[in-house]
């Protein structure tokens, strides 16, 4: 009753103070988005990440306001009165250029008030299921995005990976959208009964749910639909209720929603929030540019996505090629490496990032780890408005958001505050390791969203202290910040340690100057002050600088000492001070990493500050100031320290003295050994190209002779003859007389080819039988002569033997004017040797004919 005289009242309101009517887009235009659930519902945010994301895409100074209703965990008809009163109170004077409603409760709350409070604004809308399309349809300045959850493809994908199915399983809960799920699905089930017997589960305490999936036989498919809230009144997160669910099941988990993805189901027709968010957002850039509402008809079918998650499918050993080949397969893993995202603050130039950098890298290098590191530069230090972060979550998006991320590491706190609001949505909810964070808001709830690391530890108060014992006549500290979120902390830190120090001492903070104005400040101190710079790096006229500039700047202009506490201003200008390293921050946030990616649960790991604090005094700039070092610490680094020639480097001289007396002693030792293993080398070099039984080279030295012979022939333009030798009989001689005397055999022929070859000559034992002759500047007769030679002399050495005994030779020419190939020379060489051996066979048969015809004609 209440709303409607509430809408009552806007229209009266409306007819007597018309609304501005809508005209062209401003440059900035002003956008309200109603959402009807609350931040943190994974579905809202993915649907706010995507509006956001497209319109500031398009209009990056938009004026982009955001109102959650809370309708998820508040449904009563009295709240949702209460609502309409408020909205109308607070916004019937406002106007804007176009409103989006995200989901149902804000969809109905637009369409019965919307038009009363908004008038003639245009209205998208997004995420809409339980909806009166009828009515939709008369409202001529509405226009969106359906949701269309595809239950039937997806069940069908079930089935198609577990054919052998007979039972679904249904997991829903009683809220609007939960109950127009469920209606959707009824309309289904009957397609289904001659298959599967459905059941639906109300939605009943998680406890009694994941015990009943826990005993599920291998016959059965569940779908989860919406499950937020049970029949107690207990309210879950989506991803929560997702991870309980899929880990208690003993079959596979279906969904037809993406908020579900990565945290346990195993996949299904996906309708996306980002996607629908963003589909809306690309209609309302269309009308804010120009175009009219009937230009763009509401969108049925918006959003969805075939996915399925390869660890999921390995678990339950489901089969990839029974899927579609239009459907994405994430977190495919072919191995353990583990993939590892470095997200810093600020630039990669920042030389506190690169320190941290470095650190981290230094750390991962000497963990036993298989590893890619990521690494992306925020830049927060120039860039920090609102469209810059989402135009940033927008690429992470595209570049992680398939990717299976094992572990995020964090540098300082824009870089932290980031992944508080995003992981979930664009990482896939990695474990969180930060360091560098000054603001550390609500700390159990980051670790119990699995989020540890190191807490930025810099000794303030150390650093007052080393310049009081320097300069103990000291009564006032002049406070050096901006008013960046470092600067901030850097002076709550300073005015938190005023009771530790003396009495006398006055803190002065320089408050927001101009640089000028702060170098003007600085010419005027009294000689009973220290400066402490803290971080300065842009000043009020928003002029930025860094952090050498800014140190350089301001030290230059002090007419007193500068003391810090970050390394990045050593050799810049500062005394020194109790100083922060970033190297060892990341140093100590790698090793919290390494332990949890090495299997350390994070509830064992509380955060830690590290008191990684080394006292340094620049010994140039303590000159300048008549510092004394002897009333310094013992434990003080001085650095710069200028010494006599001698004294600077007296270390070096007797460390050189004892260098050359090592070295000469071991490069004796080393020429010694030197000489002896290149003996070792050529006599196993030697054996390896070496044939055992004859002395000759054998194939392996071949290959690499015959090249190098062709390089020679071809500088020199010279030919080179390549003899194929093969001894005839040999088997029939190791079969007959025994391999003793085949081996003799061998040894003969050896012993005639050196004797007819030049020393420089090549011969080489390729098999049993056969030899291959290099003969660089050989002619192809003195190679025929070679091997009658060869053949005569075992001949005659055998002649009182009944065997044929011989070899048979093949001749093959290198012509550089005509080149071949080794393998080609060869061959031609080892055919021509079978033609000579065929030659000599048909002799030999002739022969014997002719033998045989004269003893029978006898």
């Amino acid at each position: 009753m209440l709303r409607l005289v509430c809408i009552w009242l806007c229209s009266l309101l409306y007819l007597l103070h018309p609304g501005t009517a809508y005209s062209t887009l401003p440059e900035s235009p002003k956008i309200l988005v109603f959402n009807s659930y609350h931040k943190g519902y994974l579905w809202s945010d993915a649907e706010l990440n995507g509006i956001e994301g497209a319109l500031l895409h398009a209009f990056p100074q938009a004026d982009i306001r955001v109102e959650f209703m809370d309708t998820k965990r508040n449904t009563s008809e009295k709240y949702l009165d209460r609502l309409t009163s408020f909205f109308w109170e607070k916004y019937i004077l406002k106007r804007f250029d176009l409103v989006i409603a995200s989901d149902d409760s804000a969809i109905n709350f637009m369409m019965e008030s919307g038009r009363f409070i908004f008038p003639q604004t245009p209205i998208v809308f997004c995420g809409a299921n339980a909806v009166d399309r009828s009515q939709l349809a008369k409202q001529k300045e509405i226009t969106g995005v359906m949701e269309y959850a595809d239950l039937q493809k997806t069940l069908d994908l079930a089935l198609q990976l577990q054919p052998e199915a007979k039972k679904l399983i249904v997991i829903n809960d009683n809220s609007i959208s939960g109950k127009y799920i469920d209606a959707e699905l009824s309309k289904l089930i009957p397609l289904y009964r001659s298959t599967l017997d459905v059941e639906i589960m109300p939605n009943l305490p998680i406890e009694k749910i994941t015990h009943k999936l826990s005993q599920l036989s291998s016959d059965t498919i569940v779908l989860l639909l919406l499950y937020s809230q049970d029949d107690a009144g207990r309210h879950y997160e989506l991803d929560q209720a997702a991870e309980l669910i899929s880990q208690a099941s003993a079959v596979p988990v279906y969904s037809v929603w993406d908020f579900y993805f990565n945290h346990g189901i195993t996949g299904g027709v996906l309708t996306s929030g980002f996607l629908q968010g963003e589909a809306a957002a690309n209609i309302a850039v269309s009308i804010l540019r120009g175009a009219h509402m009937e230009d763009h008809p509401i969108i049925l079918n918006g959003g969805n996505t075939v996915m399925f998650d390869f660890r999921q499918l390995a678990r339950f050993n489901l089969p990839i090629d029974r899927l579609p080949r239009e459907a994405t397969i994430s977190n495919i893993s072919y191995g353990e490496k583990k993939n590892i995202l470095l997200l810093h603050s600020y630039s990669a130039s920042n030389p506190w990032s690169r320190s941290i950098s470095e650190g981290i890298e230094e750390q991962f290098a000497q963990a036993n780890l298989d590893y890619t590191l990521h690494i992306e530069f925020m830049d927060t230090k120039r860039y920090t408005d609102k469209g810059y972060l989402n135009l940033l979550a927008r690429l992470f998006k595209v570049k992680y958001g398939s990717m299976d991320l094992d572990m995020i590491i964090v540098s300082d706190d824009n870089a932290y505050n980031f992944i508080l609001a995003q992981h979930k949505l664009l990482f896939n909810s990695p474990p969180v390791v930060f360091c560098g964070v000054n603001y550390l808001d609500e700390p159990q709830a980051a670790l119990n969203k699995n989020i540890t690391g190191v807490v930025e530890s810099y000794d303030v108060l150390g650093t007052l202290q080393l310049g009081l014992t320097l300069f103990p006549e000291t009564t006032r500290i002049f406070v050096i910040n901006d008013d960046s979120v470092s600067g901030i902390a850097n002076s709550q830190k300073a005015q938190a340690i005023i009771e530790q120090l003396p009495l006398h001492l006055y803190i002065e903070h320089s408050g927001t100057l101009s640089m000028q104005e702060l170098q003007q400040k600085l010419k005027t101190l009294d000689n009973n002050t220290l400066v402490l710079l803290g971080a300065f790096t842009t000043d009020k006229n928003n002029k930025r600088f860094t952090f050498d500039e800014s140190a350089e700047l301001i030290t230059e202009s002090s007419t007193r000492p500068v003391l810090s506490f970050w390394d990045f201003y050593l050799n810049h200008g500062i005394l020194g001070g109790a100083i922060t390293s970033g190297r060892e921050q990341g140093k100590a946030a790698a090793a919290l990493a390494i332990s949890k990616l090495t299997g350390k649960n994070s509830a064992d790991q509380e955060f830690t500050e590290q008191q990684l604090i080394i006292p340094t005094i620049d010994y140039a700039i303590s000159t300048k100031f008549g510092v004394q070092l002897q009333t310094l610490p013992s434990n003080t680094r001085i650095i710069n320290r200028q010494l006599s020639f001698f004294n600077q480097y007296r270390t070096a001289f007797y460390t050189i003295l004892v260098l050359i007396g090592f070295l000469l002693l071991l490069s004796i030792v080393l020429s010694t050994k030197v000489i002896i293993q290149k003996r070792k080398h050529r006599t196993l070099s030697d054996k390896a190209e070496t044939d055992p039984l004859t002395g000759t080279k054998n194939r392996a030295f071949l290959t690499r002779a015959l090249k190098g012979q062709m390089v020679t022939a071809k500088e020199n333009n010279t030919q080179f003859i390549l003899c194929y030798l093969d001894i005839d009989n040999l088997k029939v001689v190791n079969d007959t007389l025994g391999h003793n005397a085949g081996d003799e055999y061998i040894m003969h022929t050896v012993a005639s080819i050196r004797k007819h070859v030049r020393s420089y000559d090549t011969i080489c034992r390729i098999g049993g039988d056969e030899f291959v002759i290099i003969l660089p500047s050989y002619t192809s007769d003195k190679a025929q002569h070679l091997c009658r030679q060869v053949n005569r002399e075992l001949r005659l050495l055998y002649a009182n033997s009944v065997l044929d005994i011989g070899t048979s030779c093949g001749i093959s020419i290198y012509d550089p004017k005509a080149p071949v190939s080794a393998n080609e020379l060869l061959a031609e060489a080892d055919k021509m040797m079978y033609q000579t051996k065929e030659k000599k066979k048909m002799q030999q048969t002739n022969t014997k004919r002719q033998v045989s015809a004269h003893y029978d004609n006898l």
